[in-house]
Protein backbone atom coordinates (compact mmCIF):
# COMPACT_ATOMS: atom_id res chain seq x y z
CA UNK A 1 0.00 0.00 0.00
CA UNK A 2 2.95 2.62 1.10
CA UNK A 3 4.20 1.71 -2.34
CA UNK A 4 0.86 1.80 -4.34
CA UNK A 5 0.32 5.42 -2.41
CA UNK A 6 3.77 6.97 -3.39
CA UNK A 7 3.01 5.60 -7.28
CA UNK A 8 -0.44 7.44 -6.82
CA UNK A 9 1.16 10.97 -5.65
CA UNK A 10 3.21 11.01 -8.86
CA UNK A 11 0.31 10.23 -10.91
CA UNK A 12 -1.27 12.96 -9.35
CA UNK A 13 1.31 15.76 -9.28
CA UNK A 14 2.00 14.88 -13.30
CA UNK A 15 -2.32 15.46 -13.76
CA UNK A 16 -1.68 18.36 -11.38
CA UNK A 17 0.86 19.58 -14.19
CA UNK A 18 -0.95 18.94 -17.45
CA UNK A 19 -4.07 20.30 -16.17
CA UNK A 20 -2.09 23.43 -15.30
CA UNK A 21 -0.72 24.11 -18.40
CA UNK A 22 -4.18 22.96 -20.73
CA UNK A 23 -6.75 24.32 -18.57
CA UNK A 24 -4.74 27.18 -15.80
CA UNK A 25 -3.26 26.74 -12.97
CA UNK A 26 -6.60 28.68 -11.51
CA UNK A 27 -9.17 25.69 -13.18
CA UNK A 28 -11.40 23.82 -11.38
CA UNK A 29 -9.58 20.80 -12.62
CA UNK A 30 -6.33 22.14 -10.72
CA UNK A 31 -8.39 22.37 -7.44
CA UNK A 32 -9.55 19.24 -7.67
CA UNK A 33 -6.09 17.64 -8.41
CA UNK A 34 -4.93 19.78 -5.56
CA UNK A 35 -7.84 18.68 -2.99
CA UNK A 36 -7.07 14.77 -4.24
CA UNK A 37 -3.09 15.49 -3.22
CA UNK A 38 -3.80 16.87 -0.38
CA UNK A 39 -5.72 13.77 0.82
CA UNK A 40 -3.28 11.54 -0.13
CA UNK A 41 -1.05 12.84 2.43
CA UNK A 42 -3.59 12.31 5.03
CA UNK A 43 -4.21 9.03 4.41
CA UNK A 44 -0.01 8.19 4.37
CA UNK A 45 0.09 10.17 7.59
CA UNK A 46 1.21 13.31 6.89
CA UNK A 47 -1.79 15.62 7.02
CA UNK A 48 0.92 18.60 7.42
CA UNK A 49 1.69 18.18 3.97
CA UNK A 50 -1.73 18.00 2.35
CA UNK A 51 -2.87 21.26 4.32
CA UNK A 52 -1.28 23.87 1.67
CA UNK A 53 -2.78 21.45 -1.22
CA UNK A 54 -6.12 21.88 0.36
CA UNK A 55 -5.80 25.89 1.73
CA UNK A 56 -4.93 26.30 -2.68
CA UNK A 57 -7.68 24.36 -3.52
CA UNK A 58 -9.75 26.62 -1.32
CA UNK A 59 -8.19 29.65 -2.63
CA UNK A 60 -8.66 28.76 -6.41
CA UNK A 61 -12.86 27.46 -5.58
CA UNK A 62 -13.45 30.82 -4.14
CA UNK A 63 -11.60 32.78 -6.80
CA UNK A 64 -14.05 31.17 -9.04
CA UNK A 65 -17.49 32.10 -8.36
CA UNK A 66 -19.31 32.17 -5.08
CA UNK A 67 -18.16 31.94 -1.90
CA UNK A 68 -21.15 29.85 -1.19
CA UNK A 69 -20.70 27.27 -3.73
CA UNK A 70 -20.87 23.53 -3.10
CA UNK A 71 -17.79 23.30 -4.77
CA UNK A 72 -15.86 25.62 -2.21
CA UNK A 73 -17.55 23.32 0.56
CA UNK A 74 -15.68 20.88 -0.83
CA UNK A 75 -12.71 22.35 0.12
CA UNK A 76 -13.50 23.64 3.14
CA UNK A 77 -14.40 20.05 4.23
CA UNK A 78 -10.84 18.68 2.88
CA UNK A 79 -9.15 21.45 4.53
CA UNK A 80 -11.31 20.96 7.98
CA UNK A 81 -10.34 17.27 8.02
CA UNK A 82 -6.83 17.66 7.44
CA UNK A 83 -6.60 20.38 10.64
CA UNK A 84 -8.50 17.85 12.51
CA UNK A 85 -5.69 15.71 11.83
CA UNK A 86 -2.94 18.28 13.27
CA UNK A 87 -5.36 18.10 16.41
CA UNK A 88 -6.05 21.71 15.26
CA UNK A 89 -9.93 21.21 16.38
CA UNK A 90 -10.48 24.96 16.83
CA UNK A 91 -9.28 26.02 13.46
CA UNK A 92 -11.10 22.81 12.07
CA UNK A 93 -14.93 24.06 13.56
CA UNK A 94 -15.78 26.86 11.45
CA UNK A 95 -15.02 25.62 8.04
CA UNK A 96 -17.09 22.53 8.53
CA UNK A 97 -19.71 24.60 9.80
CA UNK A 98 -19.26 26.39 7.17
CA UNK A 99 -19.22 24.12 5.14
CA UNK A 100 -22.53 22.02 6.16
CA UNK A 101 -24.70 25.19 6.39
CA UNK A 102 -23.44 25.65 2.35
CA UNK A 103 -24.25 22.11 1.90
CA UNK A 104 -27.55 22.70 3.76
CA UNK A 105 -28.46 25.34 1.65
CA UNK A 106 -27.65 23.95 -1.69
CA UNK A 107 -28.08 20.51 -1.56
CA UNK A 108 -30.78 17.83 -0.95
CA UNK A 109 -31.01 16.84 2.84
CA UNK A 110 -30.37 13.20 2.21
CA UNK A 111 -27.47 14.23 -0.03
CA UNK A 112 -24.15 11.75 0.87
CA UNK A 113 -22.15 15.01 0.97
CA UNK A 114 -24.43 16.87 3.60
CA UNK A 115 -23.73 13.00 5.43
CA UNK A 116 -19.88 13.76 5.31
CA UNK A 117 -19.95 17.29 6.81
CA UNK A 118 -21.84 15.93 9.75
CA UNK A 119 -19.85 13.04 10.36
CA UNK A 120 -16.33 15.17 10.12
CA UNK A 121 -18.05 18.00 12.33
CA UNK A 122 -19.07 15.98 15.05
CA UNK A 123 -15.73 14.48 14.83
CA UNK A 124 -14.15 18.33 15.74
CA UNK A 125 -16.54 17.71 19.20
CA UNK A 126 -15.98 14.15 19.87
CA UNK A 127 -11.86 14.74 19.87
CA UNK A 128 -12.75 17.95 21.85
CA UNK A 129 -15.04 15.77 24.20
CA UNK A 130 -18.01 17.64 23.38
CA UNK A 131 -20.29 14.70 23.17
CA UNK A 132 -23.47 16.06 23.67
CA UNK A 133 -22.90 17.60 20.83
CA UNK A 134 -21.16 15.32 18.67
CA UNK A 135 -24.02 12.67 19.40
CA UNK A 136 -26.64 13.74 17.18
CA UNK A 137 -24.74 14.77 14.48
CA UNK A 138 -23.32 10.96 13.91
CA UNK A 139 -26.67 9.98 14.41
CA UNK A 140 -28.16 12.28 11.33
CA UNK A 141 -24.90 11.22 9.33
CA UNK A 142 -25.41 7.58 9.82
CA UNK A 143 -29.30 8.09 8.86
CA UNK A 144 -28.62 9.74 5.79
CA UNK A 145 -26.10 7.18 5.07
CA UNK A 146 -28.18 4.40 5.64
CA UNK A 147 -30.96 5.46 3.87
CA UNK A 148 -29.09 6.39 0.45
CA UNK A 149 -26.46 3.63 0.95
CA UNK A 150 -28.26 0.82 2.18
CA UNK A 151 -26.35 -1.44 5.01
CA UNK A 152 -23.27 -3.01 3.77
CA UNK A 153 -21.68 0.34 2.46
CA UNK A 154 -18.01 0.90 3.49
CA UNK A 155 -19.39 4.71 4.45
CA UNK A 156 -21.98 2.63 7.16
CA UNK A 157 -19.08 0.85 8.12
CA UNK A 158 -17.29 4.46 9.23
CA UNK A 159 -19.81 6.50 10.65
CA UNK A 160 -20.83 3.03 12.89
CA UNK A 161 -17.15 2.83 14.38
CA UNK A 162 -17.10 6.95 14.56
CA UNK A 163 -20.66 6.47 16.65
CA UNK A 164 -18.78 3.81 18.71
CA UNK A 165 -15.86 5.67 19.60
CA UNK A 166 -17.95 8.41 21.18
CA UNK A 167 -20.46 5.77 23.07
CA UNK A 168 -17.13 4.67 24.44
CA UNK A 169 -15.41 7.29 25.67
CA UNK A 170 -19.01 8.08 27.19
CA UNK A 171 -18.75 5.16 29.05
CA UNK A 172 -22.19 3.40 26.87
CA UNK A 173 -19.66 0.21 26.75
CA UNK A 174 -22.44 -2.25 25.49
CA UNK A 175 -23.89 0.18 22.91
CA UNK A 176 -20.20 0.66 21.49
CA UNK A 177 -19.43 -2.67 20.94
CA UNK A 178 -22.80 -3.32 19.33
CA UNK A 179 -21.56 -0.73 16.83
CA UNK A 180 -17.81 -2.14 16.74
CA UNK A 181 -19.01 -5.03 15.80
CA UNK A 182 -21.64 -4.23 13.40
CA UNK A 183 -19.03 -1.84 11.63
CA UNK A 184 -16.07 -4.78 11.63
CA UNK A 185 -18.77 -7.09 9.72
CA UNK A 186 -19.39 -4.74 6.84
CA UNK A 187 -15.91 -3.85 6.54
CA UNK A 188 -15.11 -8.24 6.50
CA UNK A 189 -17.57 -8.30 3.42
CA UNK A 190 -16.59 -5.45 1.45
CA UNK A 191 -13.12 -4.58 1.79
CA UNK A 192 -9.96 -7.05 1.19
CA UNK A 193 -8.46 -8.90 4.43
CA UNK A 194 -5.51 -6.99 4.83
CA UNK A 195 -7.24 -3.03 4.31
CA UNK A 196 -6.43 -0.66 6.86
CA UNK A 197 -9.97 -0.18 8.05
CA UNK A 198 -10.47 -3.66 8.99
CA UNK A 199 -7.34 -3.03 11.80
CA UNK A 200 -8.94 0.48 13.30
CA UNK A 201 -12.36 -1.47 13.59
CA UNK A 202 -10.19 -4.79 16.01
CA UNK A 203 -7.77 -1.82 17.88
CA UNK A 204 -11.57 -0.27 18.43
CA UNK A 205 -12.37 -3.84 19.49
CA UNK A 206 -9.70 -4.40 21.94
CA UNK A 207 -9.63 -1.02 23.43
CA UNK A 208 -13.47 -1.91 24.44
CA UNK A 209 -12.29 -4.74 25.98
CA UNK A 210 -9.11 -3.51 28.17
CA UNK A 211 -11.91 -1.28 29.68
CA UNK A 212 -13.54 -3.87 30.98
CA UNK A 213 -10.32 -5.94 31.53
CA UNK A 214 -11.48 -8.57 29.41
CA UNK A 215 -7.86 -8.95 28.53
CA UNK A 216 -8.26 -12.66 27.10
CA UNK A 217 -10.37 -11.11 24.82
CA UNK A 218 -8.27 -7.55 23.97
CA UNK A 219 -5.58 -10.11 23.10
CA UNK A 220 -6.82 -11.48 19.24
CA UNK A 221 -7.70 -8.02 18.26
CA UNK A 222 -4.66 -6.10 18.74
CA UNK A 223 -2.18 -8.82 17.90
CA UNK A 224 -4.55 -9.03 14.18
CA UNK A 225 -4.80 -5.62 14.12
CA UNK A 226 -1.00 -4.32 13.99
CA UNK A 227 -0.33 -7.43 11.99
CA UNK A 228 -2.94 -5.71 9.08
CA UNK A 229 -1.44 -2.27 9.78
CA UNK A 230 1.90 -2.98 9.56
CA UNK A 231 1.59 -4.27 6.06
CA UNK A 232 -1.21 -2.04 4.99
CA UNK A 233 -0.05 1.56 6.05
CA UNK A 234 3.48 0.48 7.23
CA UNK A 235 5.49 0.03 10.27
CA UNK A 236 5.99 3.74 10.94
CA UNK A 237 2.38 5.20 10.33
CA UNK A 238 0.84 6.49 12.89
CA UNK A 239 -1.91 4.91 13.10
CA UNK A 240 0.22 1.65 13.24
CA UNK A 241 1.94 3.31 16.77
CA UNK A 242 -1.75 3.85 18.23
CA UNK A 243 -2.33 0.00 17.73
CA UNK A 244 1.06 -0.76 18.89
CA UNK A 245 0.06 1.27 22.05
CA UNK A 246 -2.75 -0.32 23.16
CA UNK A 247 -0.83 -3.48 22.76
CA UNK A 248 1.56 -2.25 25.44
CA UNK A 249 -1.30 -1.39 27.65
CA UNK A 250 -2.25 -4.75 27.34
CA UNK A 251 0.90 -6.50 28.07
CA UNK A 252 1.18 -3.80 31.32
CA UNK A 253 -2.26 -5.05 32.61
CA UNK A 254 -1.16 -8.84 31.62
CA UNK A 255 2.16 -7.96 33.87
CA UNK A 256 4.53 -8.49 30.88
CA UNK A 257 5.99 -5.00 31.93
CA UNK A 258 9.66 -5.38 29.94
CA UNK A 259 7.88 -5.67 26.57
CA UNK A 260 5.30 -3.29 27.41
CA UNK A 261 7.46 -0.62 27.87
CA UNK A 262 9.64 -1.42 24.67
CA UNK A 263 6.06 -0.92 22.98
CA UNK A 264 5.39 2.19 24.56
CA UNK A 265 9.23 3.71 23.89
CA UNK A 266 9.17 2.22 19.86
CA UNK A 267 5.46 4.33 20.00
CA UNK A 268 6.46 7.56 21.45
CA UNK A 269 9.76 7.42 18.71
CA UNK A 270 7.26 6.98 15.76
CA UNK A 271 4.86 9.66 17.12
CA UNK A 272 7.69 12.42 17.68
CA UNK A 273 8.86 11.58 13.86
CA UNK A 274 5.27 11.20 12.60
CA UNK A 275 3.29 13.74 14.00
CA UNK A 276 5.39 15.98 15.79
CA UNK A 277 6.09 16.69 19.41
CA UNK A 278 2.83 18.79 20.24
CA UNK A 279 0.40 16.34 18.99
CA UNK A 280 -2.32 14.48 21.60
CA UNK A 281 -1.21 11.28 20.37
CA UNK A 282 2.15 11.66 21.22
CA UNK A 283 0.62 13.16 24.90
CA UNK A 284 -1.00 9.95 25.09
CA UNK A 285 2.03 7.47 24.48
CA UNK A 286 4.01 10.13 26.93
CA UNK A 287 0.76 9.38 29.87
CA UNK A 288 0.97 5.79 29.46
CA UNK A 289 4.90 5.08 29.58
CA UNK A 290 4.72 7.57 32.85
CA UNK A 291 2.39 5.48 34.36
CA UNK A 292 4.21 1.99 33.70
CA UNK A 293 7.27 4.09 35.20
CA UNK A 294 5.18 4.89 38.11
CA UNK A 295 3.97 1.28 38.99
CA UNK A 296 8.01 0.06 38.70
CA UNK A 297 9.38 2.74 41.00
CA UNK A 298 11.07 5.29 38.71
CA UNK A 299 8.84 8.27 39.84
CA UNK A 300 11.10 11.30 38.67
CA UNK A 301 11.15 9.60 34.99
CA UNK A 302 7.25 9.42 35.16
CA UNK A 303 7.12 12.98 36.77
CA UNK A 304 8.77 14.36 33.71
CA UNK A 305 7.23 12.39 31.22
CA UNK A 306 3.78 13.61 32.85
CA UNK A 307 4.68 16.75 32.92
CA UNK A 308 5.43 17.00 29.02
CA UNK A 309 2.32 15.11 28.24
CA UNK A 310 0.36 17.50 30.63
CA UNK A 311 1.61 20.77 28.74
CA UNK A 312 1.04 19.12 25.08
CA UNK A 313 -2.81 18.57 26.38
CA UNK A 314 -3.03 21.85 27.90
CA UNK A 315 -2.21 23.91 25.11
CA UNK A 316 -4.17 21.01 22.11
CA UNK A 317 -7.27 20.20 24.27
CA UNK A 318 -7.71 22.83 27.09
CA UNK A 319 -7.43 22.71 30.69
CA UNK A 320 -10.70 21.45 31.49
CA UNK A 321 -10.52 18.31 28.67
CA UNK A 322 -10.87 14.93 30.61
CA UNK A 323 -7.67 13.73 29.61
CA UNK A 324 -5.63 16.87 30.51
CA UNK A 325 -7.19 16.79 34.07
CA UNK A 326 -6.40 12.74 34.09
CA UNK A 327 -2.79 13.35 33.22
CA UNK A 328 -3.23 16.70 35.95
CA UNK A 329 -4.45 14.33 38.71
CA UNK A 330 -1.76 11.65 38.14
CA UNK A 331 1.08 14.39 38.64
CA UNK A 332 -0.58 15.27 41.50
CA UNK A 333 -1.11 11.66 42.63
CA UNK A 334 2.73 11.12 41.94
CA UNK A 335 3.78 13.88 43.88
Amino acid sequence: NRERQAVEADILRDALALVERTRGATSPQAAEALDSLGTLAVVRGTPGDGEPYHRKALAIREGLGSADGVEVAKSLTSLGSCLIEQARYEEAEPLLKRALEIRERGLPPDSAEISTSLNELAEVYNRQARYAEAEPLYRRALAISEKTLGSNHPEIAYQLNNLGLLYKRMGRLDEAEALYRRALAVREKVLPPDHPLIAWTLDNLGMLCMTEKRYADAEPFFTRALDIAQRAVGPDHPDTAIVMNNLALLRAAQGRTAEAEVLHRRTIAMWEKSVGPDHPQLAGGLYNLAGLCASTGRTEEAARLYRRALAIREAKLGPDHPLTRRTREALEALH
